[in-house]
């Protein structure tokens, strides 16, 4: 059986993690931490990091076993099945936020007038059909398009900088926002700590001693690229601008002044965004559906891929009535479940070795002679 590789490992989550920071989240973090946004993305990436860790040590103990399986020998079969419940719909729930994000800006900006039913139902259908043929096809396709992706997001960072003004560099270090800071900290520590679901899929990992530092090498180019993202960005457009923009990064490649060809970049972006956000979702709904796969100990996850894509796309078209809410609602609702939900393999971790050191410290009965 095809196991997904170290280098599969790096090449999926640098993509996964800039995925949604460069399409959807930056307005949102600006609007939090204004010129601090580098201190959020600096201290949510290493707690996100931290996260991760944790669930990855609690996958060691037992490497060829899914979590969703041995968890009821750590907690209880009661509340480990409650716990198993909460992390499959949470990460339904956000493969559906991520979809409905994905839609409105597809009908917003290309598909005017189109039932948003439509292209919702169309998308979903094509990220089941990726969950169909398995974990490591997901992670095979994002190989092709790497180097075209941060290639992309250099550029525009690079070419960005040339309009901004040296001494409005003063202001990322002379304005802070403590609360601010704090709530963009919680967004960038939910985004980096959703690797966590590495614990469900730990089997699937073909060199486990080598999957954690592929995961750090990709918080770590992650974390840069972002910053040198969103740096420019707040300098180039301000923080009340920035965080008012519905597409930031979008509207910051429009800016661009190196000629027609930098002008023109938009398709590229676009069609960057549209294949890495399907990876995403595909990721999470992969994710739900193998954590009640192995609860209910079956042995194929395909039966169950078509009934959970199409809830992904029920929940999309219920979740909100129009667009205007969807960031408030998501900043509102997701981060707090998301955070939530990664701390369910942390608490496993925890218990596991309080169990672990009071049986090591019970006394061994001495044989009756």
């Amino acid at each position: 059986m095809d196991k997904i590789t170290p280098l599969q490992t790096y090449m999926l989550f640098t993509q996964y993690l800039l995925s949604t920071l460069v399409s959807f989240l930056a307005a949102p973090l600006i609007q939090n931490a204004g010129y601090s946004v580098w201190m959020s993305v600096i201290a949510g990436s290493l707690l996100g990091g931290v996260l991760t860790y944790l669930a990855y040590k609690l996958s060691c103990r037992r490497p060829g076993r899914y979590m969703a399986e041995y968890g009821q020998e750590i907690i209880g079969r009661p509340l480990h099945y409650l716990l198993v419940l909460f992390m499959t719909f949470v990460y339904m729930f956000t493969a559906a936020l991520v979809l409905r994000q994905l839609t409105d800006f597809i009908v917003e900006i290309y598909l005017p007038g189109t039932p948003l039913w439509a292209v919702a139902s169309l998308l979903g259908l094509c990220t089941t059909r990726l969950v169909h043929s398995g974990v490591t096809n997901i992670f095979r396709s994002t190989q092709g398009v790497f180097f075209v992706t941060l290639a992309l997001i250099v550029l525009i960072a690079v070419a960005s900088c040339q309009d901004i003004a040296p001494y409005s560099v003063v202001s990322l270090v002379t304005n802070f926002d403590g609360r601010g800071i704090l709530s963009a900290t919680a967004m960038i520590t939910g985004l980096f700590g959703e690797m966590t679901f590495i614990a469900l899929i730990f089997p699937k990992f073909k060199e486990t001693g080598r999957t954690m530092k592929a995961l750090v090498w990709a918080i770590v180019t992650a974390g840069v690229l972002t910053l040198g993202n969103l740096i420019p960005m707040v300098l180039l457009f301000g923080p009340s601008l920035a965080a008012n923009l519905t597409y930031a990064n979008l509207e910051m490649t429009r800016y661009i002044q190196l000629g027609n060809f930098i002008q023109n970049l938009d398709p590229i972006l676009i069609l960057m965004w549209l294949f890495m956000l399907l990876v995403k979702i595909s990721l999470f709904l992969y994710v739900s559906v193998i954590t009640v796969t192995q609860t209910l100990k079956m042995k194929d996850t395909r039966p169950l891929t078509l009934p959970f894509g199409v809830t992904v796309i029920f929940l999309c078209l219920w979740m909100v009535k129009s667009s205007e809410t969807l960031d408030r609602f998501a900043g509102a609702t997701e981060v707090p479940m998301i955070l939530l939900a990664e701390l369910v393999p942390v608490v496993y971790l925890l218990v596991d070795a309080l169990r672990s050191r009071f049986k090591k410290r019970q006394p061994v009965p001495e044989p009756s002679t």
